[in-house]
């Protein structure tokens, strides 16, 4: 009795259990703080939990990402948040989205609000993450028509786009999004006064599965005119 319980208690879980039913284990677990737990036991277990993971919200330059991208092999969706101390990390720049653009081909969605990013970036972007579905460069300023017409280009499945506060962008992203996206769903504008009637009018024509368009604080430029008009009179 004693001695069959001795042998029970040396059994070690990393030599009774494979990596799938560690998996099994890992996808069991509901709340992204036991999956953090889970990766703590052992350096194995940490490696099955990298590997799991599909959503990652970080601040990183281009050493760490290229550390990312070997650990987290299947992530999906990642977020850049700006650092809150400028003298740590300047935020987010067209190098660190090149890299993202070459190490990431599989990820869907794609979120940052940094001012650094031009369209050098946003071109890296389109080439290299042709599956990705879901984009928000709000307050982006740098950003115009001929880096996210790259993006629109390339991504033909994008369904979601966030350009708040890009000043801008003007009609030929809403004319490369009518010719490449047809199944975009989610369109935000909000602060894009350059935008046009005509591009409006474009985007609508060829884009039909449109269930959410924000426009506000935008005033076209025709409407402008006719207010001066209306106005002067």
């Amino acid at each position: 009795m004693n001695g069959a319980g001795s042998g029970a208690s040396n059994l070690c879980i990393n030599d009774t259990l494979t990596d799938d039913e560690l998996r099994l284990i890992l996808a069991k677990l509901e709340s992204e703080k036991d999956k953090e737990i889970f990766g703590l036991m052992c350096k194995r277990w940490l490696r099955l939990q990298s590997t799991e993971r599909k959503k990652l919200a970080a601040r990183a330059g281009p050493h760490m990402l290229r550390r990312m991208a070997d650990r987290f092999t299947c992530l999906l969706e990642l977020e850049l948040a700006q650092s809150v101390s400028r003298s740590f990390y300047p935020g987010v720049t067209d190098s660190d989205l090149d890299v993202i653009a070459n190490f990431f081909h599989g990820m869907f969605l794609f979120g940052l609000m940094y001012r650094g990013i031009s369209d050098v970036g946003m071109k890296a972007i389109g080439e290299g993450l042709s599956l990705l579905q879901s984009l928000d460069v709000s307050y982006c300023r740098k950003l115009t028509d001929k880096g996210l017409s790259a993006v629109a280009k390339s991504c033909s499945d994008l369904r979601v786009l966030h350009l708040a506060g890009c000043r801008f962008v003007m009609d030929g992203i809403l004319e490369a999004l009518s010719k490449n996206c047809h199944n975009l769903k989610k369109l935000g504008l909000q602060g894009c006064t350059n935008i046009t009637n005509y591009g409006l009018i474009s985007l609508a024509s060829s884009c039909q599965q449109i269930k959410y368009l924000d426009i506000n604080k935008w005033l076209s430029k025709e409407r402008k005119e006719e207010v001066a008009d209306v106005d002067g009179g």
